[in-house]
């Protein structure tokens, strides 16, 4: 029988990580929040892409190329581009493999050929389900968070309580 590893951490750490109440980290060293809150950015957007482009194809009603999806984020998106184009382009051939998006490519007079996607059936019900899915999880995200609120000005206050929603089915 194998036995569990033993905590070699001090009382008061962390496991895993020796940083405890004792520790630098614990003490009020220095923090590089930059760079933490780019990290953190880069994790919430690689959960979100592929949820945008899916709602940017349904509201386009049509086919769009990459780039016109990207100048459509750039566009709309306000004055902070939380996706970067180069970012769009494994989410959408992912997608289409996936069969949540339909492409063709089409060659083009003024440079190479461009791959115009569009979303299909089964990418309507799954932005469905991907849409309730980040609202109930805004709506939580919103209820512990300081200064959160149900859009641009509301106040926290107007965030609808966790009942007021139908559960969402989980996807597998």
């Amino acid at each position: 029988m194998v036995s569990p590893p033993e905590d070699t951490n001090e009382p008061g750490t962390h496991p895993g990580t020796g940083a405890g109440f004792g520790s630098p980290e614990a003490a009020g060293a220095p923090v590089d929040a930059e760079a933490l809150e780019r990290k953190f950015q880069r994790e919430l957007n690689a959960g979100l892409v592929a949820l945008v482009l899916l709602a940017v194809l349904e509201q386009a009603g049509g086919e769009l190329y990459g780039y016109q999806i990207a100048k459509q984020l750039q566009q709309d998106g306000g004055r902070v581009a939380l996706i970067k184009q180069g970012a769009l382009y494994p989410v959408l051939r992912t997608l289409s493999a996936n069969g949540l998006l339909a492409s063709r490519v089409e060659p083009s007079l003024s440079g190479p050929p461009r791959r115009y996607y569009q979303i299909t059936p089964g990418g309507r019900e799954v932005l469905a389900r991907w849409s309730g899915i980040w609202r109930d999880t805004r709506d939580f995200v919103d209820r512990f968070t300081p200064g959160a609120s149900a859009g641009p000005g509301a106040p926290a206050e107007q965030v609808a309580p966790a009942a007021a929603h139908e559960p969402t089915p989980s996807i597998v």
